[in-house]
């Protein structure tokens, strides 16, 4: 999945790097629970996943969202397709 924040497009996709970086960054382990919890897991992922070219802070990222809320819709439908996805492998 593909998101454009401040003209850029990113690659927004699930990832082990990106739950590494959420208990490295964060401190704790993240859930799918709270708002915040699914901020810090999109922000985790574009950062896994564009290492080189996504240097936006938490903060920054946020101030983002606060100028284009497609930037959320693009995550939560990300993480949604996610969560069903790992519902699928669980029932089998």
């Amino acid at each position: 999945m593909k998101v454009k924040i401040k003209r850029k497009k990113y690659i927004l996709k699930p990832s082990y790097r990106g739950l590494l970086l959420m208990e490295k960054e964060f401190k704790n382990e993240v859930g799918e629970g709270s708002l915040n919890d699914m901020l810090i897991m999109i922000y985790c992922y574009l950062k896994a996943a564009n290492r080189e070219s996504f240097k936006l802070t938490f903060d920054e990222f946020i101030d983002c969202l606060e100028e284009d809320n497609k930037i959320f819709d693009v995550g939560k439908a990300m993480l949604d397709q996610e969560r069903k996805s790992q519902e699928l492998l669980e029932k089998k």
